[in-house]
């Protein structure tokens, strides 16, 4: 995604259309400062840095399992990750797994179909 913002002077700025009271005409101004700058400039910094992480879905959503074969309906427990995959922790029927996200565990019963029937 294209950055917002950029640092100039070590403080957050990004730039935004203005009217000029005097002409009436939409002018690009560079504004700087305040909270909602610093914190998107943190927040770009952070996904610049690799540290920034946009998971798929958050711990409760329901997700399709494939176990064995079959699908399964369970939910999401923990997010975690491990050399750029992203392991989740699945329980389904009272039971906990670690899955591969995209590849046993989905959002929706057609992704799970789908990677279900290349697997066979």
């Amino acid at each position: 995604m294209e950055r917002l913002t950029f640092w100039e002077n070590g403080r957050p700025c990004y730039k935004d259309m203005r009217r000029d009271p005097l002409s009436g005409e939409n002018a690009e101004v560079v504004v700087c400062g305040g909270p909602i700058a610093t914190k998107l400039a943190t927040y770009e910094d952070a996904e610049e840095q690799g540290v920034l992480v946009r998971l798929p879905c958050k711990p409760g959503n329901d997700v399709f399992c494939i176990i064995g074969g079959g699908i399964f309906i369970g939910y999401v427990e923990c997010w975690g990750i491990y050399e750029n995959n992203q392991f989740v922790g699945v329980r389904v029927d009272g039971f906990g797994r670690s899955c591969t996200w995209g590849k046993t565990v989905f959002a929706t019963r057609e992704e799970a179909e789908k990677a279900l029937e290349g697997m066979k």
